[in-house]
């Protein structure tokens, strides 16, 4: 995701696909969700997703009932810090 296009268009709203995975090497930052936190501080408007099992605080519940062991996570903090709307 190129943010500083982003960030030149000053769009009112962003929309951002898959909220908790990792940026590609080399990103000014390593996770998406710091990404969105910028386009946020920035006065942009963002709508993303994020699927369930990659939330951090159901990381041992995931692994318990599918085997697997999801590594890229959100801390629910960082959603407690974003404004919603449902």
């Amino acid at each position: 995701m190129d943010i500083t296009a982003i960030l030149s268009r000053r769009p009112a709203i962003c929309v951002v696909d898959e909220l908790a995975h990792t940026n590609v090497p080399g990103s000014e930052r390593t996770k998406r969700w710091e990404d969105v936190q910028v386009l946020l501080d920035s006065g942009i408007n963002v709508t993303t997703n994020m699927n369930i099992q990659h939330l951090e605080s159901l990381n041992d519940q995931v692994f318990r009932i599918t085997g697997i062991r999801v590594r890229e996570t959100v801390a629910g903090l960082v959603l407690s810090k974003v404004p919603m709307k449902l």
